[in-house]
């Protein structure tokens, strides 16, 4: 792990009393498909994603500007651009109705703003 050290350069951290043991192992790093159906802990657990992006009635200024650069680099078949966002989310649960309750909560609660954003909830195994 790198820290910067005001304009000076980075130093590397090894030994932090504050550091978690799982930080340590090459395990918490890995990215397998594998690795994404199971807690940093090792339990199984299901992977949520909610995608968010504005309502069509809304103006999407961002994906006004991207639709722009494309078509001044030349890219004149694309028609419109809408850009979004999307949470991953690691869900220690096995019951899937619960899980997609409560995915939809926080989605709605916490992920979006319903007033002017719409949001879609995936659950995978």
């Amino acid at each position: 792990m790198l820290r910067e050290t005001n304009g000076l350069l980075p130093i590397e951290i090894t030994n932090h009393p504050h550091k978690p043991e799982r930080w340590k192992s090459n395990d918490y790093y890995n990215l397998s498909n594998d690795s994404l159906n199971r807690g940093y802990n090792g339990n199984t657990c299901m992977t949520a994603r909610v995608y968010v992006s504005m309502k069509p009635s809304v103006l999407d200024a961002q994906g006004q500007a991207i639709h722009s650069a494309l078509k001044s680099l030349g890219h004149t078949m694309v028609q419109d651009v809408r850009q979004g966002k999307f949470f991953d989310l690691q869900l220690a649960a096995t019951d899937k109705a619960a899980a997609a309750a409560e995915i939809e909560k926080i989605s709605h609660d916490i992920l979006s703003n319903p007033v002017i954003e719409d949001y879609k909830v995936e659950l995978m195994d």
